[in-house]
């Protein structure tokens, strides 16, 4: 009878162990999810956030002015070699510039494109020649001038290639109305 009673709490005992190792995995479980939320929409430590107005009021910094030649630049978008955001925004700036023949003469885009390897020249391939673009250190010199941590970004330039909009999606400077 003994060796039963014995049996009995040993049981209880490790049920009592688990439900509170449970409890404790669960807690864990939620504090990983909340930090995950966190990182997702871009706290500190995490994700980079978009600062719109870092960038509105700055001016294009070398070689992005001497690139542009005469034409004026409209638009500008900033593309990394991994990103797959870049990667899928990129023919919408293209599809603009090739329609900017007839709308603003003479109104150009420029794609600067950060990173190498097989990433970056897929991007420049679907650049093609709609858009000026800026690669390899160039590239990144004038990226990391701006501050640009943000991939994609894409900012809306003024008289002497100030920077009068700024955006993460293509089409936020892109509407018409605002272009």
């Amino acid at each position: 009878m003994s060796v039963v009673i014995a049996a009995i709490v040993l049981v209880g005992a490790l049920c009592l162990l688990d439900l509170l190792l449970t409890f404790g995995v669960l807690r864990r479980l939620r504090e990983q999810s909340a930090e995950l939320e966190r990182l997702s929409a871009g706290g500190a430590g995490g994700v980079p956030e978009f600062d719109r107005d870092a960038l509105v009021g700055r001016t294009l910094p070398q070689p992005a002015a001497t690139t542009i030649g005469e034409a004026p630049v409209a638009v500008v978008g900033f593309f990394a070699a991994g990103c797959e955001p870049c990667h899928k925004q990129a023919p919408e700036l293209v599809a603009w510039a090739s329609g900017q023949a007839g709308e603003r003469a003479g109104a150009r885009a420029v794609a600067v494109v950060t990173g190498t390897g097989a990433g970056a020249d897929e991007l420049v391939e679907i650049f093609g020649d709609a858009v000026i673009i800026i690669a390899g250190p160039d590239g990144s010199r004038v990226a990391t001038e701006l501050g640009i941590s943000v991939y994609p970004t894409f900012v809306r330039t003024g008289a002497g290639g100030a920077i009068v909009e700024a955006a993460f999606m293509v089409h936020d400077v892109l509407e018409p109305s605002r272009v």
